[in-house]
């Protein structure tokens, strides 16, 4: 654990593309912004328990006064972030607690790709690669391990909340996912491809398949690469098709933890 990361290029580049994510994010929201978290916001606030913590949260969240503060300085230290200096821990936990902030100001507007880049985000807060000193080699073990567990879980559980439900275990999920217009295009809708029940039947089983899959064969060397590649391939297909770049972009940039140097 005091020797240095294996594959350091990997997980500075893995960190690297955890805060670029928030800065796509922010300006992949840019337009609409004040719809989100201004004091035009579409979305309907949620209420909570009454205590001394959730308190100040919603105190934090829902002064809208506060959003332009909150949106600069997430910004700001998101591209900060992008760096290694001897305190980057600094703009890299305003990232975190700001994108929490701005995640939960604006929770009916995102998705599960939010969530998995906040919890990556604070795993990386403590990364510097260029550092000698052995308590930072142990923080660098620590922050790899805890993000690669954290993606491997997600796609386990993922794949066993499938099974609790009727339509995934029917095979019936991508045809209703596609015939919705939110997560869906019209060329898909015109095309007839989702009246093709077997080919349907096929990629909703061959989705599940690669979720319980990539937990058992992402530590074998020989099948990684192959895996990530349709992996990228599955996550594409989401942001082209069912218009979910942020998740699409989150999974795929979360792939370089699992990279050699080379």
């Amino acid at each position: 654990m005091q020797q240095p990361v294996e594959y350091a290029g990997a997980l500075r580049l893995f960190v690297r593309l955890v805060y670029a994510w928030f800065i796509i994010s922010i300006f992949m929201t840019w337009d609409i912004r004040h719809l989100i978290w201004g004091p035009e916001t579409v979305l309907m606030r949620f209420g909570g328990a009454s205590n001394v913590t959730t308190n100040i949260a919603y105190a934090l969240v829902f002064k809208l006064s506060l959003f332009p503060y909150v949106f600069w300085i997430h910004l700001l230290g998101a591209i900060a972030s992008l760096f290694e200096f001897k305190h980057v821990w600094l703009p890299r936990l305003f990232t975190w607690f700001t994108g929490l902030l701005l995640f939960y100001a604006g929770y009916n507007a995102f998705n599960a790709g939010n969530v998995l880049m906040l919890a990556l985000a604070f795993y990386c807060i403590p990364v510097r690669t260029n550092s000698n000193e052995p308590f930072q080699h142990i923080l660098n073990h620590l922050s790899r391990t805890a993000s690669i567990a954290q993606i491997v879980l997600l796609y386990l559980v993922a794949a066993l909340y499938k099974l609790n439900g009727n339509m995934w275990p029917s095979g019936e999920a991508l045809y209703y996912t596609l015939e919705i217009n939110r997560f869906s295009t019209d060329w898909i809708q015109n095309s007839g491809i989702t009246n093709q029940w077997l080919l349907m039947k096929i990629l909703t089983y061959g989705v599940m398949a690669y979720q319980f899959a990539f937990p058992i064969f992402i530590w074998f060397k020989k099948i990684k690469t192959p895996l990530l590649l349709v992996g990228v391939l599955f996550h594409l297909t989401t942001g082209v098709v069912m218009h979910l770049w942020d998740f699409a972009l989150a999974m795929i940039f979360s792939y370089a933890i699992f990279l050699r140097k080379k």
